[in-house]
């Protein structure tokens, strides 16, 4: 797709799809190897990514997905470029993403926020060196392993009960701006946790691990 805009509804197979301008509308499931490389998402449609689809997002372009639902139930490899959205605009990872981006997603358009959510059977892997900066809201109901660089949380959100943070030795997550950690819930590893801003909440018991506060 290269302009114009593309409505898919219901649940299509697709061999080598690549975004690279226009936009994609409606209701849909997408299967089979897709990529993102420019275009927008600015609509109000809603995209799962199926079990069988993996979309990987790459080049140094823009992401935008401003009101659009995201859904991943395959695998999203981010390879480049920022992700931003806005509008009341949400992504929800429910299998496998995968981060060697070390790059920004944000809520740069505005009015309710953007929401990142890694549910309760997703995988977040921050796979490469460098920082990955989350100015909106990221929430963790499931497992976060940062295998290498820098995840900062910038934009607030939730660690859940069931949620996991696994940073291996050399990496920090860098909780920025406020955040709330419940009750029950892990961060593990190697890895440095740093409070460097805003108001962490933090309830019940919590298991922690190399936890510095250099600020907030």
């Amino acid at each position: 797709l290269s302009g114009g805009t593309l409505t898919a509804n219901g649940t299509i197979s697709l061999a080598n799809f690549n975004m690279a301008g226009g936009t994609i509308n409606g209701t849909h499931t997408l299967n089979g190897a897709l990529s993102w490389t420019a275009g927008t998402l600015n609509n109000t449609g809603n995209t799962t990514i199926g079990a069988a689809g993996v979309l990987t997002v790459s080049s140094t372009n823009d992401h935008d997905m401003n009101q659009h639902v995201v859904i991943n139930d395959g695998a999203i490899n981010w390879t480049g470029g920022r992700i931003r959205g806005g509008t009341g605009a949400t992504l929800t990872n429910n299998a496998a993403f995968n981060d060697t981006a070390s790059n920004v997603v944000n809520d740069d358009y505005g009015g309710a926020a953007f929401v990142f959510t890694n549910a309760a059977n997703g995988t977040y892997h921050k796979l490469a060196a460098g920082t990955t900066r989350f100015d909106t809201t990221f929430n963790n109901q499931g497992l976060v392993n940062i295998d290498a660089g820098t995840l900062q949380f910038n934009g607030g959100g939730t660690l859940a009960a069931a949620g996991i943070l696994a940073a291996d030795a050399g990496t920090t997550v860098n909780f920025s701006n406020s955040y709330t950690i419940a009750d029950a819930s892990k961060l593990t590893g190697a890895g440095s946790y740093q409070i460097s801003g805003g108001t962490v909440s933090l309830s019940g018991s919590v298991a922690a691990s190399n936890l510095l506060i250099t600020g907030g």
